[in-house]
């Protein structure tokens, strides 16, 4: 009996030392075995199926599949045949991967995938890759995954560019953290449905829709992108959008926007207001190439942990100006080809805070902007550095011009945004009746020029306080400079309430008609014009017309070489005894003169 027990114990060391020496090859075929599914190539289709196995010795043209594999992988150990067709067994839907990393990339001849259905999802946390660079795919349905426990679709079908449609309805993409080049590269996609993506747990959607060249449409209204970091690239290159709607984009998150909208070539329109830029750190390109885009506000831009901007507005050769005035760049170091390129720019509005202290590379920054005015025109193509990145002596214009009217007072400055507040209104130009004369003169009291307007260049100060008959005091218009006006008809004409005025400072070297210029100025008692530079000037009829209780006038520097009517010039004046004059007042070319003095005599 206990001689019997010794036995079974002697034998079973030696059981266990024969099993190590079998051979390697049958023990792993046993191993093999154990996984219960197979995939099988027939070379005469280029047809690859996977199913169910039963049993322990491996098809001819077989391999096992094992989670964490990817067809790839399979291939290679069948031998390297090229793939055509994918087809899955209705016996292979209970096999359950956890990730599917990878698993049809780089199947560059696949052409179909038949009844991927069977394909089980459910507990699946990886698809990045899955079918990217299946490049010969035409259509694909994905319409029977289970996604609710994925939170990887990075590439997931990047360089699928035969791919004409793809169907998200059903995907729940609750839980995805990651959509970086998800579609990248979708280059026959016309349309594609995101608006069932719940996206509230996805940080980087970085190259999302990248080469995404014929798509036409795209509505990502519904996208939450809260917790987004990146956004590079995101919308690079699609070509044919005509429109996209970004306003409900939450980018406080957001540290890298470069070429989010490069070469999006056909949008007209771009609403990008509501973006909140605290964060953000790279601009690079980041509308590079928009060519077609007529306007664009980036005034709430909030550029002050900026470090990047190279090319940022680039090759954008519709725009004709550019609100920069929010811009803080004194933490950017490139500013290389910036507005490079952009032919129709002819402003830009900048303020003080835009610096380049720590600009190391801003080559090209302003080339072939030859639109491009501020107080130097940009015409040289080799003064386009960070030199003219300024607004005195360079090519920026200082903020917008508005005017405002609140409780009587009509207020000029330089506004920091696009959008027309209320009362607030853009100067006139040429022979337009402002809107602020037509709507609030006489209500206006006083006028002041805001510290900021002394950037602004008007050309026009045509009938700015016409008939504003109440008016009494004029403040800080030292902020007015007019050295590129040309045009002051009517520019006080019928102000019957303020008994001086500072008009002094004017540079007036281009002005050319200053016709009725203080016509009724009925109690103005001081007017100092002895610097007026009038040598451009055509005509000055009914200037200091009925100027009641103008004493004296000094005119001592106006040439009138080129005046051509003077008609009623100082008529109505009873009070002027003295008018101070040189031999550069001269009536050579007056064509229309008459009442020139008319009732000049005091009763």
């Amino acid at each position: 009996m206990g001689g019997a027990k010794f036995c079974r114990f002697a034998l079973f060391p030696l059981m266990l030392l024969m099993l190590l020496l079998l051979p390697a090859g049958m023990v792993a075929q046993k191993a093999a075995s154990s996984s219960k599914y197979i995939a099988t190539y027939e070379s005469s289709t280029q047809t690859l199926t996977f199913k169910q196995f039963v049993g322990e010795t491996l098809p001819e043209n077989s391999a096992w599949v094992k989670d964490k594999q990817t067809v790839d992988d399979i291939n290679n150990n069948l031998g390297n045949g090229t793939i055509v067709h994918i087809v899955f067994d209705k016996s292979f839907s209970t096999y359950t991967p956890t990730s599917l990393f990878g698993f049809f990339r780089n199947l560059t001849k696949l052409e179909t995938i038949t009844d991927l259905e069977y394909l089980n999802t459910e507990k699946v946390t990886d698809m990045s890759c899955m079918f990217s660079n299946c490049s010969s795919l035409t259509s694909l349905d994905v319409t029977h995954f289970n996604t609710a426990k994925v939170t990887n679709m990075n590439r997931m079908f990047s360089s699928c560019s035969s791919l004409t449609s793809l169907d998200f309805t059903h995907f729940n993409t609750a839980n995805v953290t990651d959509m970086h080049n998800m579609f990248e590269g979708c280059s026959s996609l016309t349309s594609l449905d995101v608006t069932h993506f719940n996206t509230e747990n996805v940080t980087n959607m970085g190259y999302m829709f990248s080469l995404c060249s014929s798509l036409t449409s795209l509505d990502v209204t519904h996208f939450n992108t809260e917790k987004v970091t990146n956004m590079s690239y995101m919308f690079f290159s699609c070509s044919s959008l005509t429109s996209l709607d970004v306003t409900h984009f939450n980018t406080a998150n957001v540290a890298n926007m470069s070429y989010m909208f490069y070469d999006c070539s056909s949008l007209t329109s771009l609403d990008v207001t509501h973006f909140n830029t605290e964060k953000v750190t790279n601009m690079i390109s980041m509308f590079s190439h928009c060519v077609a885009l007529l306007s664009l506000d980036v005034a709430n831009f909030n550029t002050a942990n900026v470090t990047n901007m190279n090319s940022m507005f680039a090759y954008c050769v519709a725009l004709t100006s550019l609100y920069l005035t929010n811009f803080n760049t004194e933490k950017v170091t490139n500013m290389g080809r910036m507005f490079s390129d952009s032919q129709a720019l002819t402003t830009i509005y900048a303020s003080s805070k835009f610096v380049t202290t720590q600009v190391t590379n801003s080559s090209k920054m302003f080339y072939n902007c030859k639109k491009l005015k501020g107080e130097e025109l940009c015409s040289n193509d080799k003064a386009t550095d960070k030199t003219f990145a300024k607004i005195e002596g360079g090519y920026f214009s200082g903020g917008i011009p508005r005017v405002k009217y609140a409780d009587g007072t009509l207020t000029f400055f330089l506004a920091s945004k696009e959008t027309l507040g209320e009362n607030e209104y853009e100067l006139n130009s040429g022979k337009n009746l402002p809107e602020w004369v037509k709507k609030h003169s006489l209500g206006i009291t006083k006028v002041v020029f805001d510290t900021s307007f002394a950037n602004a260049r008007p050309t026009s100060c045509y009938k700015w306080f016409w008939w504003c008959d109440k008016l009494k005091q004029v403040e800080g218009i030292k902020n007015l400079n007019t050295k590129e006006v040309t045009d002051m008809v009517d520019m006080f004409c019928d102000c019957r309430d303020f008994s001086s005025l500072d008009v002094s400072g004017f540079n007036t070297g281009k002005v050319t008609d200053m016709s009725g210029m203080f016509y009724e100025c009925i109690s103005l008692k001081l007017l100092d014009v002895a610097k007026f530079n009038t040598a451009n000037v055509k005509s000055m009829s009914n200037m200091f017309y009925n100027c009641q209780n103008l004493a004296s006038l000094n005119v001592t520097n106006f040439n009138t070489a080129n005046v051509t009517n003077m008609q009623g010039m100082f008529s109505g004046c009873p009070a002027l005894t003295t008018i101070y004059a040189s031999d550069k007042f001269v009536t050579t070319n007056v064509e229309t003169g008459s009442n020139m003095f008319f009732n000049c005599i005091k009763p």
